[in-house]
């Protein structure tokens, strides 16, 4: 409610005045830890600081998302979801996103390298052999993507709402801060 009045008071650019805004590499502030069973708790596997959404050029993001051991506390791999987005027709700040892959990089960050950078190196093959998480077909043919209303977008802070294909009506609220690559 807070956030509509907002907006309201401070109408946002249409995505595609801002478009440019959301490419690079976006880190987690607030949103949901857990995906499983939509209790929306917090997934003791993941790292909460370090949840991140990568938007690339050319309509491809990736969440990347360092898994940790349970045992060890040590990084066990790190998660690429690449999916492709495009405007939604009709909407001004709806991009709509179809997953495509899901794979994992075995143990922690090659030297020299940050978590943002991981999609640039995996869409240029720069990453090796990164197995799968869950076979391709099974991410295209029932992960289905889903929609993220772009609500507020500046060089810093990212604002929006995401929802699944399945159902629209259950949206996440994500904050995110825009953070460097090194690429």
């Amino acid at each position: 409610m807070v956030l509509a009045r907002l907006l309201e008071a401070s109408p946002e650019m249409p995505l595609g005045a801002r478009k440019e805004l959301l490419v690079g590499a976006w880190r987690q502030v607030f949103g949901p830890m857990d995906y499983h069973g939509g209790e929306r708790g917090f997934d003791p596997a993941l790292r909460a600081n370090e949840i991140y959404q990568v938007v690339l050029e050319g309509g491809v993001l990736y969440n990347v998302t360092p898994l940790v051991d349970a045992r060890s506390g040590a990084i066990a791999r790190i998660a690429l979801l690449r999916g492709e987005y495009a405007p939604e027709p009709g909407a001004d700040d709806v991009l709509r996103v179809r997953f495509t892959s899901f794979r994992g990089l075995r143990g922690g960050l090659p030297e020299g390298r940050t978590f943002a950078d991981l999609p640039a190196l995996a869409e240029r093959g720069d990453l090796g052999d990164v197995p799968s998480i869950t076979p391709a077909w099974v991410v295209r043919a029932f992960f289905r993507g889903g929609v993220l209303h772009e609500v507020y977008t500046d060089h810093d802070m990212r604002v929006l709402y995401g929802a699944s294909a399945r159902d629209a009506e259950d949206r996440y609220l994500y904050v995110m801060r825009r953070v460097p690559a090194l690429l």
